[in-house]
């Protein structure tokens, strides 16, 4: 039922946002949702309900003027970054489900670490209640520990949890997935055994900013304690529109132009995950800065060229 009503929530947050609506044009609107048919037209009683749900949840206030109902700040919608994901993801949901003589020819990503652990943690982070959770890590060993979930992350497929550990108990900082400072650490989903959420609250940090924290990172390896590099990259023509149309990077800017490549700069922290992100550009993405990044891409191309090398002699 939670996971029904938190999409209901986004489903008016997106209506209102087009435009205000009377209540019948709302009614009209939810009668034609079969998912939430339910027998029985939408009652205002009910609809005031869902209006405090959604300013407690997503802090969107919805209120009656002029004989409509309208979304009054709505730059809480188009700032939220993971609002207009679940907006975007509900509405391609809905896009498929009406289009089933179509479902053969929409092929979408399966995200698999969604499936049992992401609404759980969602129902802990609303109301800031601790999880126990049991966890792997690949190739090496099971643990179990309790956590307070700060935030959720999707990165290549996969969901994360940014989660602060306990204070006092180093057996569970042994096991760092990927180590920040202090007691945050990183963890996948797909890689929690089993998941209980506990009647014990904690205290969000009023300090901590998720979008920040990750700002100057690409993916979930984060390395705060590696100093933010200034990046020149030279990439191909062929590429170039790509990384303009989908950036690397927020900071990200296309500052010369040639005829065969187009220089670009960035300011990151240059972990794993973007090595990885460049190397699969391969030869149309050259690393110019800086000379210990550029040294780290030259020795994974010898390595790759020395593997291939090997196995065709």
């Amino acid at each position: 039922m939670a996971k029904v009503n938190t999409e209901l929530y986004i489903w008016v947050i997106d209506l209102l946002i087009k435009r205000p609506k009377t209540f019948a044009e709302i009614r009209k609107e939810y009668t034609k949702r079969s998912d939430y048919e339910i027998g029985r037209d939408l009652q205002e009683k009910t609809f005031y309900n869902w209006r405090n749900k959604i300013s407690a949840l997503f802090k969107v206030e919805i209120e009656y003027r002029n004989g409509k109902y309208c979304i009054t700040n709505p730059e809480k919608v188009y700032s939220n970054k993971a609002l207009q994901w679940l907006i975007q993801s509900m509405t391609v949901s809905d896009l498929v489900s009406k289009s089933k003589d179509l479902s053969n020819r929409i092929l979408l990503e399966e995200v698999p670490s969604s499936r049992d652990y992401l609404q759980p943690l969602i129902e802990a982070m609303k109301d800031n209640r601790m999880v126990k959770m049991q966890y792997h890590r690949f190739g090496g060993t099971t643990y179990e520990f309790e956590a307070e979930p700060l935030c959720l992350k999707v990165n290549n497929r996969r969901w994360y949890v940014l989660c602060r550990l306990p204070q006092g108990k180093p057996n569970m900082l042994d096991y760092p997935e990927y180590a920040y400072i202090g007691n945050l650490r990183i963890y996948a989903l797909d890689r929690i055994d089993s998941l209980e959420i506990l009647d014990q609250h904690f205290e969000y940090p009023e300090d901590f900013d998720p979008e920040e924290f990750f700002k100057n990172h690409y993916g979930v390896c984060i390395a705060y304690n590696q100093p933010l590099q200034h990046v020149v990259l030279a990439v191909s023509k062929q590429q170039r529109d790509y990384i303009d149309s989908l950036p690397l990077h927020h900071s990200q800017k296309r500052i010369e132009d040639y005829e065969e490549y187009s220089i670009y700069e960035l300011e990151i922290h240059p972990t794993i995950d973007f090595i990885r992100a460049l190397m699969s550009f391969g030869a149309d993405i050259q690393v110019l800065e800086p000379a210990y990044l550029r040294a780290i891409l030259f020795n994974e191309a010898c390595y790759l060229r020395d593997m291939y090398e090997e196995k065709q002699s």
